[in-house]
């Protein structure tokens, strides 16, 4: 199993607006091992950013790959996975991740 570390980000056009993400995956030694974007429909912000950090933690589970840590830009996303808080719309997901 690989340790790894995943930065993402998430944003959108407008706050609601159109939405994505994207993930970068990075090795023990800094290497890029893989990207993820994609969009999430009509989105704000702080939504795109949750969305982001759970599509790269599902995609590292996908390859069994252990998640060092992860970065984002977006200090509230990255809160309510430390306290464990995720937004009612996106509890299945991480359940399931």
């Amino acid at each position: 199993m690989e340790r790894i570390k995943i930065n993402t980000d998430g944003a959108a056009l407008g706050n609601p607006g159109k939405g994505g993400i994207g993930v970068v995956f990075r090795s023990e030694n800094w290497d890029v091992i893989g990207a993820l974007a994609g969009g999430h429909g009509i989105v704000v912000n702080f939504f795109a950013g949750c969305r982001a950090i759970l599509d790269g933690m599902k995609k590292c589970s996908s390859f069994r790959w252990e998640i060092a840590w992860v970065e984002s830009d977006s200090v509230a996303a990255i809160q309510v996975f430390q306290k464990e808080e995720i937004p009612w719309l996106l509890e299945a997901v991480w359940r399931i991740t």
